[in-house]
């Protein structure tokens, strides 16, 4: 009997060589919520309705970590891949893939077994890497809880998070214990759920939602297990009808190019731009200000890789220059490169956006020179020019940086 989700499964081909284990489950079509177009919305919990970013979201996550598979860009091959997705009409309208391609529908019992057969896979061996995404309606109790609801979640139920689950359950029982020792130590998290807590659940004194698994105690918790959530805590995720959702569009941008810096890749003498939730956190947060604001990124050992790029990203990078007399006489502004001194000339942008030009992360000497001799020529020492580099790159003529 086929495995609940199991698209993916390379296990007998790799044997007992370490892989990644990665699990996608992305919910729109909530069987028992209204649809967004109806008018009211419930009460309470009925107020929640079907989403249509989910199920494209998971769906786009699952082909940028096999494509980054493909293209030999993750520091461990891909074993197994688990999805399951319930997908509202738009989302298949931007993709048609997803009305053949939904994988498993994610009612709470199928999600619950595809959880604990990832699981069982991750407990192979130290070596393992394990990767859960989850893109659906999220809510929370106490503390700094994440339940997140299947698909057939019933607003009207008897026990009303019967199928809900606590992210949190997953995330300590994925820990080594006693039953799985030697359960894989490499974990990420990818949480794309709203955190807020609903003015109804306060009507209810012992409010819990279904557990995927009993948690043991752990020998010693010494896994890296980032978590990157599309909400803080209390907060709300956001997204456009028939899009991914921001989180995802953000997490895909920089699963390709979150990078700051080259360095030997571990076991090769390759040097390349590793990627880890510490880079794309860095880089997100320079891209988009608002970012700290709406994302969280907990969990364990941040600098985890997961990824890498084989050559540098590239910058967008932004020059102010003062006082604007001496703006105004600028005859040339370019970027030498520290390794092979190429130029790269900047260039005006529109009307009080600055100067522009647009390299390859690496370290620059600025180089700014007068058209008219009204100051004397600028040299910057090296800088270091990455995604983390906030702009715009300010500089004064005539009087030092």
């Amino acid at each position: 009997m086929a495995e609940t989700g199991l698209i993916l499964d390379r296990r007998a081909e790799l044997g007992a060589a370490p892989g990644l284990h990665a699990i996608f489950i992305g919910i729109s079509d909530y069987a028992l919520l209204s649809h967004p177009d109806d008018e009211p919305p419930g009460d309470g919990m009925a107020a929640l309705q079907k989403l249509r970013s989910p199920a494209l979201s998971a769906f786009r996550m699952k082909e940028r970590i096999t494509a980054l598979d493909a293209d030999r860009r993750l520091f461990k091959p891909l074993k197994t891949v688990r999805f399951l997705s319930a997908p509202m009409p738009e989302e298949i309208a931007t993709e048609p893939r997803l009305a053949t391609e939904a994988g498993a529908h994610p009612a709470f019992a199928a999600i619950r077994d595809a959880i604990r057969n990832w699981r069982r896979d991750m407990a192979v061996g130290q070596e393992e890497q394990g990767l859960f995404q989850f893109s659906g309606h999220g809510v929370r109790v106490i503390g700094n809880s994440a339940i997140l609801l299947a698909a057939d979640f019933d607003p009207q139920g008897e026990v009303l998070l019967e199928n809900a689950f606590d992210f949190q359950n997953i995330f300590f029982a994925m820990a080594p214990n006693s039953k799985n020792p030697e359960i894989g130590r490499t974990q990420f998290y990818f949480v794309d759920a709203c955190r807020n807590k609903p003015d109804i659940l306060r009507d209810f004194e012992d409010l819990r939602p279904s557990q995927i698994f009993d948690v043991r105690s752990p020998d010693r918790d010494d896994r890296k297990a980032p978590v990157a959530y599309a909400a803080t805590n209390g907060g709300y995720a956001a997204a456009i009808a028939g899009q991914c959702t921001e989180f995802i569009e953000d997490m895909l941008w920089a699963l390709d190019v979150g990078s700051v810096a080259p360095q030997q890749l571990p076991g090769s003498r390759a040097t390349a731009w590793p990627i880890s939730f510490d880079t794309m956190k860095l880089c997100l947060n320079t891209r988009n200000l608002n970012d700290p604001k709406r994302f969280e990124f907990s969990g364990l050992g941040a600098e985890t890789l997961l990824t890498f790029r084989r050559d540098a990203p590239e910058v967008n990078v932004q020059l102010s220059f003062v006082p604007d007399a001496a703006d105004a006489q600028i005859g040339c502004a370019k970027l030498i490169n520290g390794d092979t001194n190429a130029e790269s000339g900047a260039a005006r942008g529109e009307a009080g956006s600055g100067w522009q030009v647009k390299v390859p992360s690496g370290l620059y000497r600025l180089s700014v020179e007068a058209s008219d001799g009204s100051f004397p020529k600028f040299q910057s020492m090296l800088e270091q020019i990455n995604l983390g580099r906030a702009m715009p790159w300010s500089v004064t003529l005539g009087g030092g940086t």
